[in-house]
């Protein structure tokens, strides 16, 4: 009975579904990180997804988004206890700039 209302298969829904599992993993690692360490590893994942982002401008960018959003959204509530959300925000947004402009310098070498 439950099983006709819940229509979830991974072939049709694969970016929730990981979206979910990025929401998990960055609450954990959001939860076990000291205060120095989780505003490195935001500065971090904002660096990756900015070089990411400027390789596959026009791949399949929304679907990506979603997963990093899950991921930023419980990275975040995870690492409330230790730093503040803005901080955590804002250290991500500086990585995904100096993620993609240092993919912009490399790339025209």
């Amino acid at each position: 009975m439950i099983k006709d209302y819940i229509d979830v298969t991974f072939a049709k829904d694969w970016e929730e579904l990981l979206a979910l599992v990025a929401l998990a993993v960055g609450a954990l690692l959001g939860v076990s990180s000291t205060s120095g360490s989780a505003l490195v590893i935001a500065f971090l994942a904002g660096l990756g997804l900015g070089a990411w982002y400027h390789k596959n401008r026009k791949g399949a960018w929304m679907r990506i988004y979603g997963i990093t959003l899950g991921f930023i959204i419980g990275y975040t509530l995870g690492s409330l206890f230790s730093v503040s959300a803005k901080s955590v925000i804002a250290l991500f947004a500086l990585g995904f700039i100096a993620g993609f402009i240092l993919k912009n310098q490399v790339r025209k070498k």
